[in-house]
């Protein structure tokens, strides 16, 4: 009896103690340092769950229930562990392993995966971890240089189209999407017939990843406090499976106090020399631009692929800019005024499908597009000026005018791919812009409709190394105003041809030609009065006819580790083509728009960047552009010559980034009109204290005294202006950086977990 007690009371002693005494268990890296957040799920011996819990910051856990036997150990960042506690220890560690999703490839910048019509890399997540924002990383592909985080060089050139799953994207969205949705990136060195039409000389399609549960939100913010300006975004993006919804906002401010616009102007009209001299004086300058679009795509891999996206814009910008004025009568002085103020409002709705059949390898592919656009817009500008020496409020001169668009606009699109054969693949692709326009003022409304109908087939072909990329098109291009006594077509063919040679995957060459045209736009053909000054006005004109234009160019391109570079030389020359031009009326000298009789230009550039240690974490990138224009009128001609420079060096560490950027004052010649580029630089510095989060500051123009853009006329215009805008308050500014990306509720594309244990002896394999 006495023997049954004993033996009662020490199992409940041995159950107490058992309940009692706690195992600790160090989570921690390889290199001990610990891991919080990592979820554990604890197991009984039958390997059900019991309990769960996250281990704190360091990376210590407790486990009381004598009934744990195994634990689950996941994190995003580490491969999963089931790790079987050992008997009789007090304490165990457990160190994890950096995650590698085995589906993921590491890419250095020369490999990639060359297909007929574009190229394709895969960035593995260790790449991508060097820079802040994904769109940021997209500078680990060859020939692609971001400056400032937001802008997007390919080659050198600018005009790069950007997509998301095959459906129109931005700068914006692809800095705020999560690094780890990114499946593959294509890139399109000779752009798909639909884009090459619409002038774009490359593009870039970011593939995401399917099947994914979970979302992240998308905060990027780079703004100045004093003066108040910046470019925002901030987005939210949700997964589900096959279906992904997205909600994007981006705001675009500035609001300056210090802005000056100096302008000369000399003209001789009715026999009398016109000579003034306006100094600017401190004025306000503000610009408000707002975007949000909400979308909806749902994508099932190798059958089809939809995508919802509506979108609304709201922008404004004005100025109030003084002047005091001087003419050629030094005795001559007093002030004016001039205004300048838009307001423009719009709704974008778009319905983008994609169906392929067949099987893969053997796929045919149906796109189709379809987009409206209503646009508002209002326009308000005035010059006074207040000649009364007794300091009269009242104006002397004043001239104003305002008047209003609104703009209804519908694209439609679909494309049809053939199933590729030996040689190559042929598309077929037919495009219609739809618009209708409305200007309204107090004297002269107009009305226009135009139509642009594109029906081209695509050819891409390759034969060993060359390949080749013709597309033969028929455009037809319809115009008609209130305006005009009568419509004006345009039908002609639209043939693009592009031959590339690569001889190693390190160096390609290719050369085109095109020959394309163009109608007038509404704001071309409007003739509302828009006073420049007392004698000088500036309007369209009605009598503006449809143009056409021929482009031949030579590219070539080379990539190492060391360096990654192109060149390019093209020709331009238009018949008919659309410029700024000046005439005298009967009342005031008029700046407007003609035919021209011919219009050439010759230009070259020259991208180059190097890699000091054979890798991107250091990089220099140097662009030059040079150019010269010749236009022809039936009056006089004219010369302009094109030179522009800009240059960045960037750093990438593992916790911190740095560009410093360099803009030199060249200059480019559009028209009559000679635009010297702005000098300007920049320093960026950002920190990372989490994988997805940096902080830093961006100093614009440091030790600068002000930011200054200016444009004149050719010295054979019988009009001479010369504009200057200097923006005081725009030098020596400090800008706020701030980009994080977070996710929640997400099912990660992790490695399979892997069995560890301390105790050698229990037969178990350890991976």
């Amino acid at each position: 009896m006495h023997y049954k007690r004993l033996i009662t009371l020490l199992y409940i002693f041995l159950i107490c103690g058992s309940v009692l005494t706690a195992k600790d268990i160090y989570i921690c890296e390889t290199d001990n340092h610990p891991i919080a957040g990592a979820s554990i799920t604890c197991l009984d011996s039958s390997t059900d769950s019991v309990s769960s819990f996250v281990t704190p910051s360091s990376g210590i856990i407790s486990i009381t229930d004598s009934i744990v036997k195994q634990i689950i150990i996941e994190h995003p960042g580490y491969s999963s562990i089931l790790f079987r506690l050992v008997p009789n220890t007090v304490a165990d560690t457990v160190k994890l392993t950096r995650a590698l999703s085995l589906s993921e490839v590491t890419v250095v910048p020369d490999v990639m995966t060359q297909g007929l019509t574009h190229k394709t890399f895969r960035l593995s997540m260790k790449a991508m971890q060097h820079y802040p924002t994904f769109f940021q990383a997209l500078g680990e592909i060859p020939g692609i240089t971001i400056v400032s985080g937001k802008s997007l060089f390919f080659q050198g050139n600018a005009n790069v189209k950007l997509l998301l799953n095959g459906v129109n994207s931005t700068s914006e969205e692809l800095a705020t999407i999560a690094k780890e949705d990114i499946s593959r990136i294509k890139v399109y060195e000779v752009p798909p017939a639909r884009y090459s039409v619409q002038g774009y000389s490359a593009v870039i399609d970011v593939i995401t990843k399917n099947e994914l549960t979970g979302g992240n939100i998308g905060i990027n913010i780079d703004q100045g406090v004093y003066p108040v300006k910046g470019d925002n975004a901030a987005a939210l993006y949700y997964n589900y499976k096959r279906s992904r919804f997205s909600l994007l906002y981006s705001n675009s401010n500035s609001h300056l106090r210090k802005i000056r616009r100096d302008q000369n102007i000399e003209f001789e009209f009715d026999g009398k020399e016109y000579h003034k001299y306006k100094t600017g004086v401190d004025s306000h300058e503000n610009k408000d631009n707002n975007n949000i679009t909400l979308s909806f795509q749902n994508n099932h891999p190798e059958s089809y692929l939809y995508n919802l996206r509506a979108g609304i814009i709201m922008d404004r910008e004005g100025g109030d800019y003084l002047q005091s004025v001087t003419t050629n009568d030094i005795s001559n002085h007093f002030n004016a005024i001039q205004k300048l103020h838009t307001r423009y409002h719009g709704i974008t709705v778009s319905n983008y499908f994609e169906k392929q059949f067949g099987r893969k390898g053997n796929q045919s592919c149906l796109m189709a597009d379809v987009t409206y656009r209503r646009i508002l817009s209002r326009y308000n500008s005035a010059y006074s000026e207040f000649t009364d020496p007794n300091g009269s409020e009242t104006a002397s001169n004043d001239m104003n005018s305002s008047y209003k668009t609104t703009i209804d606009e519908v694209l439609s699109e679909a494309s049809y791919t053939f199933p590729s054969f030996k040689w190559g693949e042929i598309a077929l692709t037919a495009s219609n812009t739809y618009k209708t326009s409305n200007f309204r003022d107090s004297k002269m409304p107009i009305s226009q409709t135009s139509n642009d109908f594109d029906i081209l087939a695509n050819l891409s072909a390759k034969s060993g190394k060359v390949y080749y990329f013709a597309t033969i098109g028929l455009s037809w291009m319809h115009l008609s105003a209130s305006e005009l006594n009568q419509s004006y077509n345009l039908c002609l063919p639209s043939p693009d041809i592009t031959i590339q040679y690569n001889p190693s995957r390190s160096f390609s060459m290719r050369a085109g030609y095109s020959y394309s045209g163009g109608i007038p736009s509404i704001a071309q053909l409007s003739e509302t009065n828009q006073w420049l000054d007392t004698k000088l006005v500036y309007h369209g004109n009605s009598k503006l006819l449809p143009y056409k234009k021929h482009t031949a160019y030579i590219n070539g391109s080379f990539n190492s580790d060391y360096v990654t570079g192109s060149l390019h030389l093209s020709y331009m020359s238009s018949p008919d083509m659309i410029c700024s031009y000046f005439r005298q009326e009967p009342d005031y000298m008029l700046e407007t728009f003609i035919n021209l009789r011919s219009y050439t230009e010759m230009s070259s550039m020259f991208d180059i960047t190097l890699k000091p240690l054979g890798n991107n974490i250091w990089t220099i990138w140097n662009r030059i552009i040079t150019s010269k224009v010749k236009g022809d009128s039936p009056e006089y001609d004219w010369k302009g010559y094109r030179f522009q420079w800009m240059c960045a060096t960037s750093i990438n560490l593992n916790k911190w980034n740095f560009q410093a950027f360099y803009q030199y004052p060249g200059k480019i010649a559009t028209g009559q009109l000679i635009r010297p580029r702005a000098q300007c630089w920049f320093l960026t510095a950002l920190y990372r204290p989490l994988q997805n989060m940096s902080v830093g500051l961006k100093w614009w123009m440091p030790f600068g005294q002000h930011f200054k853009e200016s444009e004149r006329t050719t010295s054979s215009a019988i009009v001479k202006i010369s504009n200057k805008y200097l923006a005081s308050d725009w030098a020596n500014t400090l800008f706020i950086n701030f980009l994080w990306n977070f996710s929640f509720g997400r099912n990660k594309n992790r490695a399979r977990p892997q069995i560890y244990n301390n105790d050698t002896d229990t037969g178990i394999l350890k991976k």
